[in-house]
């Protein structure tokens, strides 16, 4: 697990700043797709239709095919993740998506047998997707050209076993290359969905200027579930080529965590450091970078 903290821990004595609320970033698990890691992932695909191209996890379907799935499958590394016993404030997925079946304005069917659907399960309580219960974000099976944030009860196999948590935008084309940022909060059991698109190629999370907010919702059906699997799904029934791409897969949390300040004598401080305020706030600038600060103003 890699730990990253946003805010430095040092700041300037002088100010006699109780302590620095500083974000703590834990990533549980990341995949570019440069290549595909041996043994990471498990698949179900007839025909062999899954690869890694140009940083992406690619699916496509056979011509003249039958009803069935791709399916690549993978756990976080974790004994079992309990989403609302996590001591954090959020748990944050961010990841890319692409539908590349048909024409710009064709909507997915969806999930039941014959039907087209795709789906990131972002995580679940077992290995099989087809059977396993959890939340995913999925294109197919509703009118709309839409991404969903659903929960799914028994599997992805079957439009009846997904149910929106959160509609997202009303695309122009199917065919976008879709970022997604999903977020939820033990605290309150709120889901958060954030979405961007680009019409060429795809956008990772970190490099996205602005995300367009879907909305918030409560679910809290399986977050007290002992859960541990994630996975990329595509249902594909017929002739017509079906291609899917996925990329940047992220699972991290946030956490405001408490630190000390490191003394600085008078002279660093007065070097480095400005203390202001901000909107009510004690903000600390060091060497141009501001700090968040518990304690009270001067």
């Amino acid at each position: 697990m890699k730990k990253i903290f946003l805010l430095a821990a040092a700041v300037c004595a002088a100010f006699n700043v109780n302590a620095l609320q500083v974000l703590q970033v834990d990533t549980i698990f990341t995949d570019d797709f440069s290549s595909l890691v041996e043994n990471r992932y498990t698949f179900t695909s007839p025909g062999d239709k899954i690869s890694v191209t140009d940083g992406s996890l690619k699916m496509s379907c056979p011509k003249n095919s039958t009803s069935a799935q791709n399916i690549a499958v993978a756990d976080y590394g974790q004994e079992t993740i309990n989403l609302n016993a996590m001591e954090v404030d959020s748990i944050v997925w961010t990841f890319c998506m692409r539908n590349a079946y048909g024409k710009t304005t064709d909507v997915l069917s969806g999930f039941d047998s014959g039907k087209r659907g795709i789906a990131t399960m972002l995580i679940a309580d077992g290995a099989d997707l087809t059977k396993a219960n959890g939340y995913a974000v999925a294109m197919g099976g509703n009118s709309a050209l839409q991404y969903r944030l659903v929960k799914v009860t028994g599997g992805l196999k079957g439009n009846s076993h997904l149910t929106d948590v959160i509609a997202g935008q009303i695309n122009e084309s199917a065919k976008y290359y879709q970022t997604f940022r999903i977020v939820y909060i033990p605290a309150t059991n709120t889901w958060k969905m954030e979405e961007a698109h680009n019409s060429s190629a795809f956008v990772a999370p970190a490099a996205v200027e602005m995300w367009t907010a879907d909305g918030t919702d409560i679910d809290d059906t399986f977050v007290d579930t002992p859960l541990k699997y994630f996975g990329f799904y595509q249902n594909y029934a017929g002739t017509a080529d079906f291609n899917v791409y996925f990329a940047h897969f992220t699972l991290a949390t946030y956490k405001m965590v408490e630190e000390q300040p490191t003394a600085l004598d008078n002279t660093q401080s007065e070097k480095h450091c400005i203390k202001t305020i901000e909107n009510g706030q004690i903000i600390v600038i060091r060497d141009g970078v501001k700090y968040s600060v518990l304690g009270s103003a001067l």
